[in-house]
C-alpha cells in the first residue's frame, strides 16, 4: 500500500472522513474579492458525533495526538486546495491551525516539509494559524521556528486579538504575516468616532509590526468600507460567506 493510500485510509472511519475541513473566505475590503481561505476543523467520532474545535481542541493539543491529526488535516488541506486550482478559484492561501506541541519541536520544519513534499503545493499557498496562547511562550523556541519557517515562505496567522483583556504588546515578540481582529472590534465600528478611532490605532499598531490585519465577524458592506477607510485591507465572517466542506466551495463569478 502506498504511503497516500495509508493516509487515506487513516483519514476514514466506516467509510465517514474522522477529519473534515470547512472552509470560509478572506476576502478584500476594496472590492470584496476573495483573497484566501480560513479553515475550521470538526472531528467526527462514532462515540461522540461531529465535534468543533471549542469541543476538543484544548484537550487534544495537550497530547502528542494532535500532531498526528495536524498531519492528517495538512493532507486535506492540501488535496482541497488543488481542487480549487482545478476549479480555477482564484487563492493564495488556505489556512490551518498548528498546535503548539508542534510547533515547539526541532523537526516542526522538517515534519511539514515531508508532507508536502509529496504534493504539487509550494509553502506560500500554506497559513498556519496559532493559538492565542502563542504570546505566552517566552523561551524563544516558537519565536525561532516561526522565522525559520516564514524563510521557507509558510505564513502564520494569529487570531483573536484586540479582544477583552489582550496582551497586545507581546504581538512584536513574534514575526506574524497575519493577524485576525477579534470580531469584538468589528462591533465597535461606526458606534463613535471614538470607538473608530481605537480600531484604527490597533490596525495602525499591527501594520507597524509588518503584519496584515484581518477582520474577523464582519456582517454588512457598511463595515467593509469602514475598514477600508481605517487601512484594513481583509475580511471575514458571515459578510464574507459560510464555512463549508471543499466539495461545495466553487468559483464565484464575483470573484
Amino acid at each position: 500500500m502506498s504511503d497516500r493510500s495509508k493516509i487515506r485510509e487513516s483519514i476514514t472511519i466506516d467509510g465517514v472522513r474522522a477529519i473534515e475541513l470547512m472552509y470560509r473566505a478572506i476576502r478584500r475590503t476594496d472590492d470584496d474579492g476573495q483573497a484566501f481561505y480560513r479553515t475550521n476543523m470538526r472531528l467526527n467520532s462514532p462515540n461522540m458525533g461531529t465535534m468543533m474545535p471549542d469541543r476538543y481542541l484544548s484537550v487534544l493539543d495537550s497530547t502528542d495526538r494532535c500532531i498526528s491529526v495536524f498531519s492528517l488535516a495538512l493532507v486535506q488541506l492540501i488535496q482541497a486546495s488543488e481542487k480549487f486550482s482545478e476549479r480555477g478559484i482564484d487563492f493564495k492561501w488556505c489556512s490551518m491551525y498548528m498546535p503548539l506541541r508542534l510547533l515547539r519541536k526541532n523537526d516542526c520544519q522538517k515534519t511539514v516539509s515531508e508532507i508536502i513534499g509529496e504534493y504539487s503545493i509550494f509553502p506560500e499557498n500554506i497559513c498556519f494559524e496559532l493559538p492565542v496562547s502563542l504570546l505566552y511562550e517566552e523561551d524563544g523556541c516558537c519565536a525561532e521556528s516561526i522565522r525559520n519557517m516564514r524563510k521557507r515562505g509558510f505564513h502564520f496567522m494569529l487570531p483573536g486579538v484586540g479582544g477583552d483583556g489582550f496582551p497586545l504588546m507581546k504581538l512584536a515578540d513574534f514575526e506574524l504575516d497575519y493577524i485576525l481582529l477579534d470580531s469584538r472590534l468589528t462591533d465597535m465600528l461606526g458606534v463613535s468616532e471614538r470607538s473608530d478611532s481605537c480600531v484604527k490605532s490597533i490596525i495602525s499598531f499591527i501594520s507597524e509590526l509588518d503584519a496584515e490585519p484581518v477582520a474577523d465577524g464582519v456582517s454588512s458592506s457598511e463595515q467593509t468600507a469602514k475598514l477600508y477607510d481605517l487601512e484594513c485591507s481583509f475580511y471575514t465572517g458571515d459578510y464574507a460567506g459560510n464555512y463549508m466542506l471543499e466539495r461545495f466551495v466553487r468559483k464565484k463569478s464575483s470573484d
